[in-house]
């Protein structure tokens, strides 16, 4: 692995060239020396977690992995979506990722950056990657590639506005009108904390071996264990944080209250801040849940744009503050449907000891995909889930590449 400051090759320069945007403005980079992912690009933090699965978990649900009572170690990493390190004030798509590992991987009072990546890699039993956003804005890969081309251009004074830029991006790069909407709400959150969250995973996967007459989908849904509002523990959250408006981003930023607006720009990292000083008070706590398969019309496999509903509330939440008429459309469509609550399968206890923040080089050699390892009673589902399988072992590929890290993990093919 190259060292902090130690040049790459003339081979190495060469890959760099295409993976020029990695390094443009990365500050806990010096001289470029290690190469971060593509999307996701900038890491809040590596945290410890302890993972149990629910004692009266349903025996439906009991597959796989998830055996009532069973504990894990996890690793979660937080992130925010654009493949630039913008300031966290920009609207973008948050991430969160976890990493389930057999308990005892980590042991206590082991700081993270003291363990090898390539060993947890080669230990992990199940990745669950995670949005907050309740579905992908776009089903064909090479739309999402050429949006993805727009949201790197080299020009960044677009009107003084990298959001316009995204406007422009997802207008010009062959989206439907509903695709178009979906992309600047999947990228156009603004939020004060990251544990405060709902966060799902887009895509559903299986549950169950294929040989399991009982086995069915799931798509994974995490938030904080005391999800309710009146909830003393839960902070008052104002309308600027829970709508979800962002067809006309720039507006999104002037419903902010003012002394958020200066604590966000005061610090470009204010979010990866506020996890550190969160966790660093107590452990904090979230319930990992799983909505179940009903049917292709409801609860489709293959169409990622489509939200798995569970309640008049919660459509009224994702859909209700879009006007165009895609948006009515599918608001008319999910009230003829079948709803599933999401059922609770297990808790997650995040703790700051032993964690990193920041795009530390443990966080940037770790591999967080639903491919990695994934037994087979959790084998991933739909296109999305598919291109998810060679886009990021290709990401990873490059960026092992780049940094010399042996990788644990077999060739794509």
């Amino acid at each position: 692995m190259l060292a902090r400051g130690e040049r790459p090759s003339e081979r190495d320069l060469e890959r760099l060239a295409a993976y020029r945007h990695i390094f443009d403005d990365l500050p806990d980079r010096p001289d470029g020396a290690c190469a971060t992912r593509d999307v996701h690009r900038k890491t809040h933090g590596c945290y410890r977690a302890r993972v149990t699965i629910s004692e009266d978990l349903d025996p439906a649900l009991a597959k796989g992995l998830f055996v009532p009572g069973r504990e894990y170690d996890a690793v979660v990493r937080f992130s925010n979506g654009n493949p630039r390190n913008q300031s966290d004030s920009a609207p973008d798509a948050r991430g969160m990722a976890i990493k389930l590992l057999e308990s005892g991987t980590l042991p206590d009072g082991t700081a993270l950056n003291t363990l090898s990546a390539s060993d947890i890699n080669a230990k992990g039993l199940l990745d669950i990657l995670t949005i907050n956003f309740p579905v992908f804005f776009v089903d064909d890969p090479l739309v999402y590639a050429k949006v993805n081309t727009h949201f790197l251009a080299d020009d960044e004074d677009v009107l003084k506005s990298k959001k316009l830029d995204e406007v422009l991006a997802v207008a010009g790069a062959g989206m439907s009108l509903l695709e178009q909407n979906l992309a600047l709400k999947v990228n156009g959150s603004i939020i004060r904390n990251l544990l405060y969250q709902q966060w799902f995973s887009m895509a559903p996967s299986r549950l169950g071996e294929a040989a399991d007459a009982e086995r069915t989908a799931v798509k994974y849904l995490i938030e904080p264990a005391r999800a309710t509002k009146g909830d003393p523990d839960w902070p008052e959250w104002s309308t600027w944080e829970t709508g979800r408006n962002y067809q006309i981003p720039l507006s999104k930023r002037l419903n902010i209250p003012r002394q958020e607006r200066e604590a966000m720009d005061a610090n470009p990292d204010i979010l990866r801040t506020r996890l550190e000083e969160t966790l660093s008070q107590d452990d904090f706590e979230m319930d990992l849940k799983v909505q179940t398969f009903l049917s292709e019309e409801a609860t489709p496999i293959e169409d990622t744009t489509r939200i798995w509903h569970w309640s008049e509330e919660e459509i009224d939440a994702w859909l209700g503050d879009a006007l165009s008429l895609p948006f009515v459309s599918r608001r008319q469509e999910a009230r003829r449907r079948d709803w599933h609550p999401p059922v609770r399968i297990a808790t997650i206890r995040i703790t700051g000891s032993g964690g990193m923040a920041g795009n530390s080089e443990f966080c940037e050699d770790l591999s967080f995909n639903p491919w990695n390892n994934v037994p087979a009673a959790h084998k991933p589902l739909g296109i999305t889930q598919r291109v998810k399988r060679f886009a990021y072992a290709a990401s990873r590929t490059a960026r092992y590449g780049i940094n010399r890290v042996q990788s644990t993990f077999p060739p794509v093919a």
